[in-house]
């Protein structure tokens, strides 16, 4: 004859377990979106430099609104974003 703990520390353990399925998955495709945003941000930030550099280095004396807003927007002002 089985003692009752064993059922329910099986049944327990096995409720867990089975919790902690969807929540590694979870994670994991939230790491591969997060990793696939600072990419994107890493890229952005990349062309926003090689347009200022290029305006700094020819000394063209265009105001910063001439910028995609969409690259300045993200990278100089992050909290801004509605």
């Amino acid at each position: 004859m089985t003692d009752w703990w064993v059922g329910a520390g099986g049944a327990l353990f096995g409720a867990i377990v089975g919790s902690f399925i969807p929540l590694g998955w979870s994670k994991r495709q939230r790491s591969i979106e997060r990793r696939g945003e600072t990419t994107a941000i890493h890229v952005e930030l990349y062309q926003v430099s090689r347009i200022l550099e290029s305006l700094l280095a020819d000394k063209i004396m265009a105001p910063l609104y001439r910028l995609p807003v969409s690259l300045t927007k993200r990278e100089f002002y992050p909290n801004s974003l509605s």
